[in-house]
């Protein structure tokens, strides 16, 4: 079902494909002449990896969570705090702040013996904007491919963008 768009209207009220007043299929007139977008920007990546995961590498995180307290692990020359997926619905998740990166290890859903999205690759607005798309991407196919006994393919991609608005007052 296509969703209708609302119509619009210039400052006159005569159609315009550019105007900033609009009117609902209600008949409710929504004047946005007072908004102005001040930035939009992608806020967020998550990029899905499928594969089949390196059972001693996931026999390690585990070794490591059960001994130490908040543990540290070296992984791909940066430092990341590891910890429990809990809720995210993966079983480990290692996050470097520094570096703007969440890695997210072995799906709930999917058993380890069996290939599946094993691998989310979350990056934060800074590494966003400092990086070329094409980097970013490079970097993010890096960081999954050492989780995997064969090379991991991108099974699906979140982004989530933000816009800043000045003028405007929700509902």
């Amino acid at each position: 079902m296509k969703k209708e768009s609302l119509i619009r209207f210039d400052e006159n009220f005569e159609h315009s494909d550019t105007g900033r007043n609009f009117v609902a299929p209600t008949g409710d007139i929504i004047d946005l002449s007072g908004v102005r977008i001040l930035d939009s920007s992608i806020d967020t990546v998550r990029q899905l990896y499928n594969g089949m995961l390196n059972h001693d590498l996931l026999d390690e995180l585990e070794e490591r969570l059960e001994a130490e307290h908040r543990p540290v692990i070296e992984y791909q020359g940066h430092l990341w705090r590891l910890r429990r997926g809990g809720k995210a619905g993966f079983r480990f998740l290692l996050q470097n702040a520094e570096f703007g990166v969440v890695i997210l290890i072995k799906n709930s859903h999917t058993t380890a013996d069996r290939a599946g999205s094993h691998c989310k690759i979350e990056v934060s607005p800074k590494l966003i904007r400092d990086q070329s798309p094409d980097v970013l991407q490079h970097q993010m196919d890096e960081l999954a491919a050492g989780w995997f006994v064969t090379p991991p393919s991108p099974c699906g991609v979140a982004i989530h963008i933000a816009t800043d608005w000045q003028g405007w007052v929700p509902p």
